[in-house]
């Protein structure tokens, strides 16, 4: 959709305010409705009142959350053997949190209480918006290059945003890396046992 969108606002030769202000809107609209497509796409089995996730894990959800000073997340299950976890959402208030069957049969309880606060990490963190926002800057200045190259007089700026655009794709790389391993962290700090979480992740 973007690019047929950018390729169109290049095509009638719209206003680089209209071609910055494109991305925006795209990113924007994916932000708003990315929580509602993932729960159409995947077939989630909600938890609200309790059941789905063993109540030691659970009680571990409710305990970390309430020392952290956040929301209880939205719990979910997917009925899948392969084991895996993740968590979605726009703002702390609405995020959610989804662990496979595959993932509880194979960790124990403890193993898959660091898991779960990895995902938690990455809710207190921000990260729904943090990386939102990363993804927005290449685009930018890809456009910023699009609508720059035509024109003789400011093609060394096409070109230096071309180059920081090609840049910038590698910063998100390594910004999506770190608020990996911030959750890592944040896993070890609330359980107090680093080694649960490498234990699950080999497993």
């Amino acid at each position: 959709m973007f690019a047929v969108g950018a390729a169109y606002v290049a095509h009638v030769g719209a206003p680089l305010w209209v071609a910055l202000a494109f991305p925006v809107a795209m990113v924007l609209l994916q932000y708003l409705i990315s929580p509602w497509l993932i729960e159409w796409i995947m077939d989630i089995n909600w938890y609200d009142s309790g059941g789905g996730l063993p109540d030691a894990n659970r009680a571990f959800v409710e305990r970390i959350c309430s020392q952290r000073g956040l929301k209880v997340p939205r719990i979910g299950m997917i009925e899948s053997g392969t084991p895996n976890a993740f968590s979605f959402g726009r703002l702390r208030s609405d995020a959610r949190v989804v662990v496979t069957t595959g993932l509880l049969d194979i960790l124990t309880v403890d193993e898959a209480n660091a898991v779960l606060a990895h995902e938690i990490g990455h809710i207190e963190h921000f990260d729904f918006i943090v990386m939102t926002l990363a993804s927005l800057a290449p685009l930018l200045l890809y456009q910023l290059y699009v609508w720059t190259e035509r024109i003789d007089s400011v093609r060394a700026i096409a070109y230096s945003a071309y180059l920081c655009y090609l840049l910038s794709q590698y910063i998100v790389l390594l910004l999506n890396r770190t608020r990996e391993y911030f959750a890592d962290h944040y896993a070890a700090e609330v359980t107090l046992t680093p080694g649960l979480l490498s234990s699950a992740l080999v497993k």
